[in-house]
């Protein structure tokens, strides 16, 4: 299936949301499903759940008087199993029977962090600093805030199977800067396997014998090209063609075949070579090559 990555990650110097847009690997190794940043969080989307401030929460999760069990805190990929479900408390808006085993993906664990020094025709954003929740008294004593530990048969569980269901948790506004010694709001959204099929998808098997750095140079060629010929819609569809090349193998060389569970990459960090006469020029730059932002890789579990 053809895949448009034609839109920005970046404008007027700060990412987008599509640097919150998901590669999701599947089982089966053979192809990718992009989640872009509105399938996952949007109204329609089931949210099973949220704390959106001192007053406004729900805590899915939440088993024997604790809200979090160990089994899914702390990875960013883990499996929710059958005892995480039995023990969960389902909001009014959605049906017990709707919601099946599979794995929990948690953004807030991932990072957008600056690997590589900024180019010299980058300029600082302005820092924009996400609100955190204070303490939600109405919790105590209903809630301690602590971490449940599973029983030995939940743990068990463990080991089996589990299908393409993916719960998804991220922040509420993940474009801004937080402090890791406070809470933020936040919710978790479900991902059916079905759905999860009805995305767009990757071909992990295209250009699997391609030599990258040759495909960058490609890549810069045509960014060059398009310059001189803006209207050029044949430069443009290779351009899109050879960037869908770059996020399959990607994916398939550096998180599947090499067993990678999870990663981030902030798009700013993967622009490639870019030109002061690039610079220039909008339209090249959102033709960028952060074809690869957030991956989670479900084979790795296998």
């Amino acid at each position: 299936m053809y895949i448009e990555l034609s839109e920005p990650y970046i404008i007027g110097g700060q990412i987008t949301s599509r640097s919150q847009d998901i590669f999701v690997i599947r089982e089966s190794g053979e192809y990718a499903s992009l989640l872009k940043y509105e399938d996952y969080t949007s109204a329609t989307v089931r949210k099973l759940e949220w704390c959106y401030s001192e007053s406004d929460y729900h805590f899915f999760f939440g088993a024997g008087g604790q809200l979090r069990p160990m089994n899914i805190t702390g990875p960013v990929l883990s499996k929710v199993i059958p005892w995480n479900l039995e023990t969960a408390q389902y909001p009014e808006s959605v049906h017990r029977d709707e919601i099946k085993p599979g794995y929990m993906l948690d953004l807030r664990v991932l990072q957008m962090s600056r690997f590589n020094p900024p180019r010299w025709f980058e300029h600082s954003p302005q820092e924009r600093r996400d609100t955190p929740i204070r303490q939600i008294k109405s919790l105590l004593p209903e809630y301690l805030p602590d971490i449940s530990y599973l029983p030995l048969i939940a743990s068990n569980q463990l080991c089996d199977p589990v299908e393409e269901n993916l719960y998804i948790a991220s922040y509420v506004n993940p474009l801004k800067v937080r402090d890791c010694n406070q809470f933020y709001p936040y919710h978790i959204h479900y991902i059916s396997t079905k759905e999860l099929d009805s995305f767009e998808q990757l071909d992990l098997k295209n250009g699997q014998v391609i030599d990258l750095n040759g495909l960058n140079q490609t890549i810069d060629r045509l960014k060059n090209a398009l310059i001189q010929t803006p209207d050029s819609d044949e430069i443009k569809t290779q351009l899109n063609q050879e960037r869908q090349v770059l996020a399959a193998q990607s994916l398939a060389r550096f998180y599947r075949n090499a067993g990678v569970q999870a990663g981030a990459l902030n798009p700013e960090d993967v622009l490639g070579q870019v030109s002061q006469n690039q610079v220039k020029h909008a339209q090249v730059m959102r033709a960028d090559r952060a074809t690869v932002c957030m991956v989670a890789n479900l084979m790795s579990f296998l």
